[in-house]
């Protein structure tokens, strides 16, 4: 279930640590991780990869995007366990966040890399006159 904390007059959404939605959206973030890590890899060992289906690999690719950013904001919203009991007030879960070595990790996962495969900064191609040389 989805923890509801009370604040003022109005309700705030609160993910519980050990929620059920909360396992299938670390699923979804998994998922996420597992594409960038191989597929990224591919394309830039195989340029082929890359070339031929370029639209489908930035739709993705900032799809992956989308999903870490909403990542950064469930886990503004996700509680945690302290004496026992779960914290579930708004104020305290963002300050633990945004203090915590994950919110970085997290700053440096959403940073535009794709922005990198514009930039020729090295040439991997041997060029046809020096092939043929001793």
């Amino acid at each position: 279930t989805i923890g509801i904390a009370k604040r003022s007059e109005r309700e705030t959404l609160v993910f519980g640590p050990h929620d059920a939605v909360y396992y299938i959206w670390q699923t979804v973030i998994a998922a996420a991780c597992f594409y960038n890590l191989v597929m990224i890899v591919a394309r830039a060992g195989i340029q082929e990869v890359q070339k031929s289906f370029r639209p489908l690999w930035y739709s993705i690719d900032y799809t992956c995007d989308f999903i870490y950013i909403l990542d950064m904001l469930v886990s503004c919203r996700t509680g945690y366990l302290m004496q026992g009991l779960t914290v579930k007030n708004p104020k305290l879960l963002l300050q633990r966040y945004v203090r915590s070595f994950r919110f970085k990790i997290d700053i440096i996962s959403i940073l535009p890399y794709d922005v990198f495969y514009a930039i020729p900064l090295y040439s991997f191609e041997i060029s046809e006159e020096r092939v043929g040389r001793p």
